[in-house]
């Protein structure tokens, strides 16, 4: 009987009000999407040298094989964010910034200052 009436209030604590599941704890919220000018390898590295003087905890992770790079901000085992720079064609690339989903909502926080380094990082590319 417990079981079930425990079963009962995760399983409606998983719905919003419109009865659609809710986004689960600690997925990747999407904060933000963009195109820009620039191969995706130079801006992982540009974006990874000047956030990592920022703070520690940066981590760049290189994948040619699917032609991207992964830059993810943590603590410990806990992941903030993460800035995904793909290639989308002759020297452009597609960056998307991604927060960790809390029971608050995402965190907005601490990636604030991500997407204007990338941004300036693209402008350096291009010029």
């Amino acid at each position: 009987m417990r079981v079930a009436a425990a079963a009962l209030v995760f399983g409606a604590a998983a719905c919003t009000s419109t009865g659609t599941p809710s986004p689960a704890l600690l997925d990747q919220a999407p904060l933000a999407a963009m195109a820009v000018g620039g191969d995706y390898r130079r801006l992982a590295e540009c974006s990874f040298a000047r956030l990592h003087v920022a703070g520690p905890g940066l981590t760049k992770a290189d994948l040619p094989a699917s032609r991207m790079s992964i830059l993810t901000a943590r603590s410990g085992s806990v992941r903030y964010w993460e800035l995904t720079f793909r290639a989308a064609g002759e020297n452009r690339s597609d960056v998307t910034l991604t927060s960790v989903q809390t029971i608050w909502g995402p965190d907005t926080v601490g990636p604030r200052d991500v997407i204007p380094v990338v941004r300036e990082c693209a402008a350096g590319a291009s010029s």
